[in-house]
């Protein structure tokens, strides 16, 4: 799952008062959402600075609840990479080196690695044999 970004001061008091403001409205302005608006930003511009300090700590402490919980997704993402290929991200990837063909017992003498090869050329003084 995403990591949900961090909130800002207002939206936190919004989030957190919206009920309390929808109640104070009669039934037909409660599904006004412009009017319901206007009351939050009325309300939190009328707070005093202690109480709109309240909120901004707020901010900072959800500020950093997303930094912990990015790097714990990071982490847990980079562990189910390593669960796939068995490799860390970070670590280069190996590469698959091929295992050394037998040498065919017949063909052993001549150094030839399959059925299919190419022979080596002979020597002119070779030839009379």
């Amino acid at each position: 799952d995403e990591a949900r970004e961090f909130k800002k001061a207002f939206t936190l008091f919004c989030t957190a008062t919206r009920k309390e403001v929808k109640k104070s409205l009669d039934l037909g302005s409660r599904k006004d959402r412009d009017k319901v608006n206007k009351l939050l930003k009325e309300r939190w511009f009328d707070m005093s600075d202690e109480q709109t300090e309240v909120w901004k700590k707020w901010q900072i402490w959800d500020r950093l609840r997303y930094k912990r919980d990015m790097a714990i997704r990071t982490e847990v993402l980079k562990r189910e990479e390593i669960k796939e290929d068995g490799f860390s991200k970070d670590e280069p990837t190996p590469v698959a080196i091929p295992a050394k063909r037998k040498i065919d017992e017949e063909d052993g003498a001549s150094g030839a690695t399959s059925s299919f090869h190419i022979p080596k050329k002979k020597r002119p003084h070779e030839w009379d044999n």
